[in-house]
């Protein structure tokens, strides 16, 4: 089982392949697995189409992290223009979900159920487990951003406006962390089948696309609060702390 720790802009932009359980370092796993050289071969043509579409997602993800900064820093920028965005990443998230999908299924398709449950198997880390549901419990996704408003912003009214909508955004993304750790457990048995289709593998990572929509909006409203509520002096040290 996977829990999601992360920081509120990976757990908005993240591919959502957090259910897929395709393992790090798979390449060097299945050589330890799987030792039938034809068998190896027609696996590995596989995983190298995983590695070339995850090597072509980073740059897209690159891309669409450096859109964002640049939305949320113009104080000019319209909720149009972040919408327009959003759609635009949903868009290239899903096209990529689906291609990982059929590799996965692809690469399962290759395998005995027996080696399949052994690189399950080496995944299995209840220690690292351990230590990511404790960091859960504490996390605090805002805190750079309200520091940032309690040192720069000196009027009350103003200062009171901004931190209220911080703490809206904590409790959003608090329930977005619990929501997708949710999906994933849920999730787990069919993740962990080496049988499972692709509807069925489909189904977790769009329930966690969808629990993204608040999240979205309310970042939208914060550059509008923020705007409303920060001079020109003020606006770039608190709006540097919500990019990436």
């Amino acid at each position: 089982m996977i829990l999601i720790i992360a920081t509120w802009f990976s757990m908005l932009f993240s591919e959502g392949t957090e259910t897929f359980l395709l393992m790090n370092d798979l390449e060097t796993r299945v050589k330890k697995v799987v030792q039938d050289e034809a068998q190896l071969d027609n696996v590995l043509k596989e995983v190298d189409k995983l590695n070339t579409l995850n090597e072509n997602y980073e740059a897209i993800y690159q891309e669409q992290t450096k859109q964002f900064n640049s939305l949320m820093l113009n104080r000019a920028t319209r909720e149009i223009e972040f919408n327009v965005f959003f759609e635009q990443v949903q868009k290239e998230r899903e096209a990529y979900q689906d291609k990982l999908v059929a590799c996965r299924v692809a690469i399962c398709k290759q395998l005995s159920g027996t080696q399949w449950q052994t690189l399950v198997g080496m995944d299995k880390n209840p220690g690292k487990l351990n230590n990511s549901v404790k960091n859960t419990e504490q996390n605090d996704f805002m805190g750079s951003t309200r520091k940032a408003i309690n040192k720069r912003v000196k009027e009350d009214s103003r200062k009171r406006n901004l931190i209220q909508h911080i703490d809206a955004m904590d409790v959003t993304f608090s329930q977005l962390e619990i929501g997708m750790n949710q999906i994933v457990q849920i999730e787990a048995m069919i993740t962990e089948r080496r049988t499972s289709n692709t509807d069925e593998l489909l189904r977790g990572i769009k329930g966690i696309n969808n629990l993204r929509e608040a999240a979205k909006v309310q970042i939208v409203e914060f550059h509008r609060i923020a705007k409303l509520n920060t001079t020109e002096k003020e606006w770039p040290h608190i709006m540097k702390t919500m990019t990436y």
